[in-house]
């Protein structure tokens, strides 16, 4: 049986690291997928307690730019984020994972 895994990257930034200490974990992942399978797939590949997932999704957006060549126009792709908080006493160990 194969273990799906559905992350594209974990973000890292000071705001995700603050998180982490409070058991809270940020993810892009791809748009197609939903909050149980997402839950699911954490907890198999982590073996991690999920309390519960929240997720913001990015819609597409144009993006323009002034430059001395003329404007460009740009467009940003959707992006899905998912915020995963684990039960206490849980943590994710990024350095054991099998992808």
């Amino acid at each position: 049986m194969t273990k799906s895994f559905y992350i594209k990257k974990n973000i890292v930034t000071e705001k995700t690291s603050l998180l982490n200490n409070k058991g809270c974990y940020v993810f892009e992942i791809p748009n197609t997928v939903n909050k149980i399978e997402f839950k699911k797939s954490i907890e198999s590949n982590f073996n991690v307690k999920v309390k519960s997932i929240n997720v913001l999704n990015y819609l597409t957006r144009n993006n323009r730019r002034y430059t001395s060549s003329g404007t460009i126009d740009k467009k940003i792709k959707t992006k899905k984020k998912a915020f995963v908080y684990l039960e206490k006493g849980e943590d994710i160990d990024f350095t054991k994972l099998n992808y």
